[in-house]
């Protein structure tokens, strides 16, 4: 598995276009790796993204790319970040006055160079690594979609944007999530066990849901033994029979459909890391979300 990191700053980028449609954006999935990939048509010229909605940076591409985009403006101060690893990256930054995605308008868009970040595991160990994503693909963060209305229907293999929210308001299936916003972090909504609400990031650039180890309860903390070369590192947590620690996970709310979401404990985490850990594709492939951040609402629903 790959956990794609989380970066620490929010930039919002400008869509100038109203929609009188919705624009479907087909979703494929990387061989055996559960990234999310779009292709978006990028000034006439189509270019594979994955989607970590864990950034809140809106593009991070290719210095190649970003050298060849017309009005592009490298800034003074190089971005800093720091991904679930505990590694930290330092990255050149730009800002890209204008462009064209599918036919919708973009101005003033923050960039950053792209940079390999996060870290992989299997949840089987029996299993070989799946492979992971390649390093060269450009990343887009839900900021990007920042003035818009955007569905995410990984189940369906598609992503919509939009700017109404009539869907969620006359589909009764749709139910509104409480959720907050954490500008370092991104979306986070809480899922509990049968002991604990935890509050987790929304990260679709990670394959499998997480937890961390210091935000179990007491009696699951107990007998945990990491290797000294994993003292100052994240680590998954593994059983006695070497296999990695799961717990199952829930929506805590009786008006959506209870689905588990298993998901790995993870030691160690980086102090940056306020949240109790990440809601990946394993559970964006079990619900549908819509996401209103102009407007700060959230829907969901069972996929």
């Amino acid at each position: 598995m790959r956990l794609l990191g989380l970066l620490m700053c929010a930039w919002v980028s400008v869509m100038n276009l109203a929609f009188a449609k919705a624009v479907i954006l087909p979703v494929r999935f990387a061989q055996d790796v559960s990234v999310a990939l779009v292709t978006l048509d990028i000034n006439g010229t189509p270019t594979q993204f994955m989607l970590d909605s864990g950034s809140q940076i809106p593009l991070h591409l290719p210095m190649s790319t970003l050298q060849n985009l017309p009005q592009v403006a490298r800034e003074a101060d190089d971005y800093l970040s720091t991904d679930i690893a505990g590694n930290i990256i330092k990255t050149a930054k730009f800002e890209i006055k204008h462009l064209n995605i599918n036919g919708m308008d973009f101005d003033h868009i923050q960039a950053v160079e792209l940079q390999k970040w996060g870290f992989g595991f299997s949840s089987d160990p029996s299993e070989k690594l799946p492979p992971e994503p390649d390093e060269n693909l450009p990343v887009i963060g839900l900021t990007l979609f920042a003035n818009h209305v955007l569905t995410l229907d990984f189940a369906h293999q598609n992503i919509r944007v939009d700017d109404i929210d009539e869907d969620a308001q006359n589909d009764d299936k749709w139910v509104a999530l409480p959720y907050l916003y954490d500008p370092q972090e991104g979306l986070i909504v809480e899922l509990a066990d049968q002991n604990k609400t935890y509050r987790l990031v929304i990260d679709t650039g990670a394959t499998m849901s997480m937890v961390a180890g210091k935000s179990l309860p007491e009696h699951l903390k107990q007998g945990v033994d990491l290797s000294l070369n994993k003292q100052n590192e994240a680590a998954v947590r593994l059983d006695k029979n070497g296999k990695p620690e799961t717990i199952n996970i829930y929506l805590d709310n009786p008006a959506v459909k209870k689905l588990a979401i298993r998901a790995v404990i993870i030691d160690n985490m980086p102090k940056e890391f306020n949240a109790d850990g990440l809601l990946g594709m394993d559970f964006l492939k079990k619900y549908m979300l819509r996401i209103d951040q102009k407007n700060q609402k959230l829907w969901i629903k069972a996929a």
